[in-house]
C-alpha cells in the first residue's frame, strides 16, 4: 500500500489488465498482428489459434516458425535466454 494515504492503484491496474485480456482473446490473429513489427509473428499466432483446447502443440513447428523469422532478422537462435541468465550466474557461483 501507499504511504501517502491514497488507495494502491493494484486493483485498478488488475482490473485493466483482465480487461484489455478479455479484448485480446476476441481478436484475430491478424488483429493482433497489425503492425510491421507484429506482423512477423502472423505465421506463428495462426499456429496457436489453430489449437483446439486439449490438443498437442506441434512444437517443433512452432520452434521453426519463431527461427525463421529471426533468421530473415537476421538474428541468430541461441538456447540462452534472458530469463535464464540470473539463474545461470547463480549456478556458476
Amino acid at each position: 500500500m501507499q504511504s501517502d494515504g491514497e488507495g494502491s492503484s493494484e486493483p485498478d491496474q488488475q482490473a485493466e489488465f483482465n480487461a484489455i485480456g478479455a479484448i485480446k482473446c476476441k481478436m484475430s490473429p491478424e488483429e493482433l498482428c497489425n503492425t510491421n513489427e507484429s506482423v512477423k509473428l502472423l505465421p506463428f499466432v495462426k499456429e496457436i489459434y489453430a489449437l483446439s483446447y486439449g490438443s498437442e502443440p506441434d512444437y517443433n513447428k512452432l520452434i521453426m516458425l519463431l527461427v525463421k523469422e529471426m533468421l530473415n532478422m537476421d538474428i541468430a537462435p541461441t538456447k540462452e535466454y534472458d530469463w535464464n541468465q540470473n539463474a545461470m550466474v547463480e549456478m556458476k557461483q
